[in-house]
């Protein structure tokens, strides 16, 4: 029998986030862009990822309750990711 010390949903939430953006990271490096679609198969996850990020940023400029925060935001500028879809027509 092992003890399991259960971390604080917080942190599910910041690790689950990290491995979702390091996934992202990636993504650029391979294809040079950001504009992950909800069908790519090479990861299922990442496209409804990105999805909700947008939409977290929505609710955020709105002065809504969202899990977006400012760091996050940067880090995800940082990489080149576009808040708009539209941004890449």
């Amino acid at each position: 029998f092992e003890w399991a010390i259960a971390l604080p949903r917080s942190e599910v939430f910041r690790k689950c986030w990290m491995k979702q953006y390091r996934e992202l990271k990636e993504f650029k490096s391979r294809e040079g862009h950001c504009n992950v679609t909800q069908s790519y198969t090479g990861s299922p996850t990442l496209g409804k990822w990105i999805k909700t990020q947008r939409y977290l940023y929505k609710l955020m400029k709105e002065g809504r309750p969202s899990s977006m925060t400012k760091e996050r935001v940067k880090a995800l500028e940082n990489i080149g990711f576009e808040w708009s879809r539209a941004a890449r027509a």
